[in-house]
C-alpha cells in the first residue's frame, strides 16, 4: 500500500510539473545588463534551473545602456529583461531616454525580483584617494555613463545624499557600466557606479588603486530625502556581500548601505497571464538550486519578495504569490495605485502625440503634459510610491 500511494504521488508531482512546463516556452530570450554584471551572471544561473527542470532554453542579450535593455522587449523580441529598477521605472514613466515620440510611457510588469539583501549598490571609491566620507568625493572625477539615465541618476542621488552635485565634481563621461570600472581601474576617474557584488570590481581591489564603499547612515533622514528625489527605488540595507567591505567608510561590517531589488524581472503587460505564473513559480518554486551560484541570490526566496516596489506586478505572478499566502490585501492597494498611475500616463500620452512638433519641442511638451496629468490626479510627479520610503533592503 505504502508503495502504491508513493507512486501515486510521485504520478501527482509529475504532473504538475509537466503542467506547469506546458506552460513555459520551450525558448524565452531575456535581456540584461553586460556580461561582467552581477544581473547577467545571476540571469544566467536562473536560465541554467529553467533547463535543467523544464526543459526551457533561455537566451540573455547583454545591454550596454538602458534602451538597448528595454527595446528587445519594445519589438516583441525579448519577454523579459533582468534589469535594474531604476531603468525600467524610467521607461513605464516616459522619462529620460524614454520622454521621446519613439517611446513614451511603458506598460512594465514585474515579475519576481532578488530583492537583493546585504548588496550594496553605489559609487565605489578608488582607495588610494584617502577618503573618509562620501563628501569628500568634492573635487574628485566620477564618472558619467553616457547613454544610461538609471546609472546617471543612481550616481546623482548618492551624491546627492552628501549634498553634492555634479557642479561639485569633475564628470569624466563614460561609454558604459563596464568602462566605468575599467576607468577606476586605470586611474581615469576616482569614482564609478557598481555593485558590491560585481565581478569587475574584484580586479579594482587587488589592484595598487583598491575600493572604498561609502557608507549611508541609515537615520540621515534628510540624506536619503535628497537622495530619493533622484533614485525613489532604492532603499536601506546593511550590506554584508562584496569586494573588501571593510575599505567602508563607517569602518565596519557589515554596513549601511543602498539596497534595490536588482535585477528585477520585467515585462510588457502583454506577457500571458498563464506564462507569468508558470515562469514565476518555476524560478521560485527553484530558487534553492541556484542560491549558492552567486553571492546574494538567496534572495530570490519567496519569503524575500519585495511588493512595494514602483511598478505594478503582473496579474500571473501575483496569482502565484497570492497562492503562496505572501500576496495580501495591502499588497494590492499599492498595486492598484501602481496602475492608476500606468493609466493616467497613459492618458497623457494619448494627447501629446496629437501635438505636431519637432522631437524637442514634443519632449518638452511630453513633459509639461506628463507633470500636468499626475498632479491633477493628486500623483507625485517624480514618485511614484507618493512620497513614502520605498522597501529594497533590510533596516
Amino acid at each position: 500500500m505504502r508503495q502504491i500511494f508513493a507512486l501515486l504521488v510521485m504520478v501527482l508531482i509529475n504532473q504538475s510539473a509537466m503542467a506547469e512546463a506546458d506552460s513555459l516556452p520551450r525558448q524565452m530570450t531575456w535581456s540584461a545588463y553586460g556580461t561582467t554584471s552581477t544581473g547577467y551572471v545571476q540571469a544566467i544561473a536562473v536560465s541554467n534551473t529553467l533547463r535543467k527542470f523544464y526543459g526551457t532554453s533561455v537566451r540573455i542579450i547583454p545591454g550596454k545602456n538602458d534602451i538597448s535593455r528595454i527595446m528587445p522587449l519594445a519589438r516583441k523580441l525579448a519577454q523579459l529583461c533582468a534589469c535594474g529598477t531604476a531603468e525600467a521605472y524610467f521607461a513605464q514613466e516616459g522619462i529620460t531616454l524614454f520622454a521621446t515620440r519613439d517611446w513614451g510611457p511603458q506598460p512594465m510588469r514585474i515579475l519576481f525580483t532578488n530583492r537583493g539583501d546585504g548588496i550594496g549598490h553605489s559609487l565605489v571609491m578608488a582607495g588610494d584617494l584617502g577618503i573618509k566620507s562620501l563628501a569628500d568625493l568634492k573635487g574628485k572625477r566620477v564618472s558619467w555613463i553616457r547613454g544610461s539615465p538609471a546609472l546617471q541618476s543612481n550616481a546623482s542621488g548618492v551624491l546627492a545624499f552628501a549634498g553634492l552635485t555634479w557642479d561639485d565634481v569633475q564628470r569624466v563621461d563614460v561609454p558604459g557600466y563596464r568602462q566605468g570600472l575599467d576607468a577606476l581601474l586605470n586611474n581615469s576617474v576616482d569614482a564609478t557606479w557598481a555593485s558590491t557584488t560585481a565581478s569587475h570590481v574584484q580586479r579594482i581591489s587587488a589592484s595598487p588603486r583598491g575600493v572604498m564603499w561609502p557608507a549611508f547612515p541609515h537615520d540621515d533622514d534628510a540624506g536619503w530625502e535628497r537622495l530619493w528625489e533622484h533614485a525613489p527605488h532604492f532603499g536601506k540595507t546593511m550590506v554584508t556581500f562584496g569586494a573588501d567591505l571593510e575599505n567602508n567608510t563607517s569602518g565596519a561590517v557589515p554596513y549601511p548601505g543602498l539596497g534595490s531589488s536588482y535585477p528585477a524581472y520585467v515585462g510588457y503587460d502583454r506577457l500571458s497571464d498563464d506564462t507569468a505564473y508558470a515562469l514565476t513559480k518555476a524560478v521560485i518554486d527553484n530558487h534553492k538550486d541556484f542560491a549558492n551560484a552567486a553571492p546574494g541570490m538567496e534572495s530570490y526566496a519567496p519569503d524575500r519578495q519585495d511588493f512595494r516596489l514602483v511598478m505594478p506586478y503582473h496579474p500571473g505572478a501575483i496569482r502565484y504569490f497570492r497562492e503562496s499566502g505572501l500576496w495580501g490585501e495591502a499588497d494590492d492597494i499599492h498595486n492598484e495605485r501602481l496602475l492608476k498611475r500606468q493609466q493616467v500616463l497613459s492618458q497623457a500620452w494619448s494627447e501629446a502625440t496629437r501635438l505636431n512638433l519637432d522631437d524637442k519641442a514634443f519632449t518638452a511638451a511630453w513633459l509639461d503634459i506628463r507633470r500636468r496629468h499626475l498632479e491633477a490626479a493628486g500623483l507625485n510627479v517624480r514618485r511614484p510610491v507618493g512620497g513614502t520610503r520605498p522597501s529594497g533592503g533590510e533596516e
